[in-house]
């Protein structure tokens, strides 16, 4: 009967006071064509991608560098594919298995990265600094954030829970839906 944005708050609360044992869990050694492996790679490039974002809204004027902005927010939206294998692939077969709460907290992050992303282009788009700089930070936060999230929590108890048919059946939609 609680709201998922209530839901997602407190979800993030408790991320925050087990930090640091987050911190330890580590993902096993995985075959490169397992749907994680995919995951895991998606999360460097986006690291990668965010580490190329950021300097680039600091300063006073991120607008002076919209040329080097546009492209890496297209790269960014590129991720959603990312996000549309989990809630289309990972997520109902977690739901099958039990697992219902952190599926539905992160589509809502899902929904969230979404929306900043969208912000950043029309902010970019109508020349508001301001906005660009407060919408793009928070875009990498919640984003990086997702990838610890996802890293530490979400794949970890996918791994213990689903069964191998149905990393095969996810593998399978996962090259549908595309990298």
């Amino acid at each position: 009967g609680m709201p998922e944005s209530e839901i997602t708050r407190l979800c993030d609360l408790h991320v925050q006071v087990f930090k640091d044992q987050l911190e330890d869990v580590r993902l096993p050694d995985l075959p490169p064509d397992h749907p994680v492996a995919h995951y895991m790679a998606e999360n460097r490039a986006l690291e990668r991608e965010a580490a190329r974002l950021l300097p680039l809204l600091e300063g006073p004027d991120p607008l002076r560098r919209a040329v080097e902005i546009g492209p890496l927010l297209e790269r960014f939206a590129v991720f959603n594919l990312h996000y549309l294998r989990k809630e289309n692939q990972l997520f109902p077969y977690m739901e099958k298995r039990g697992v219902e709460t952190p599926p539905k907290v992160m589509w809502e992050v899902h929904d969230q990265i979404r929306a900043l992303l969208k912000g950043c282009r029309e902010t970019l788009g109508r020349g508001e600094a301001a906005l660009l700089q407060e919408h793009g930070k928070a875009l990498v936060a919640k984003s990086l954030d997702m990838i610890f999230k996802e890293e530490r929590i979400l794949f970890p108890m996918a791994l213990e829970r689903l069964e191998a048919a149905d990393w095969a059946e996810i593998r399978k939609g996962d090259a549908a839906i595309g990298y």
